[in-house]
């Protein structure tokens, strides 16, 4: 699974040139985020959740990558949609347990500022985790992030 997703970003990155130049770094309800120009029709999302479980001695760290497709434009908002992968490390006392699957996201990004520097995102989608053995886990989930872009130029 990590070969296939280090081809399939190196292979996006190729092919989306100068759409990746513009890059914005941010904070959300899962963690940390990344993500690429917001005036490019495709994009990519990378984020990495991090937390804590019920049990006092066990962490988890779950890593997520999607591209992108933006569906409507307009000066203050973008619509997109997408495919990604995703994984998630739990680390106890005494196990390590990794799972990994995929992700369909559906978003909002929301530009309040005239120069787009600053976006805020809601999202919401569908993922799948394989836990191992027979257990996985199919689900929803909601997200809002708050992303500034780091050079951002618009039309």
């Amino acid at each position: 699974m990590n070969k296939a997703l280090l081809i399939a970003s190196l292979l996006f990155f190729m092919f989306t040139g100068s759409g990746i130049a513009q890059i914005g770094i941010g904070l959300g309800s899962h963690g940390l985020n990344v993500r690429t120009n917001p005036d490019s029709k495709h994009g990519l999302i990378i984020r990495t959740g991090f937390g804590f479980t019920a049990d006092p001695f066990e962490t988890f760290f779950r890593p997520e990558a999607a591209w992108i497709k933006r569906h409507h434009y307009s000066d203050k908002t973008k619509l997109y949609a997408g495919l990604g992968a995703a994984g998630e490390v739990i680390f106890s006392v005494s196990e390590l347990h990794l799972a990994y699957g995929f992700i369909i996201p559906v978003g909002l990004e929301l530009f309040p500022l005239e120069n787009k520097r600053l976006s805020v995102s809601l999202e919401t989608g569908l993922s799948f985790l394989d836990i191992g053995q027979t257990d996985s886990q199919f689900g929803n989930y909601g997200l809002l992030e708050i992303t500034f872009y780091l050079d951002h130029h618009h039309d």
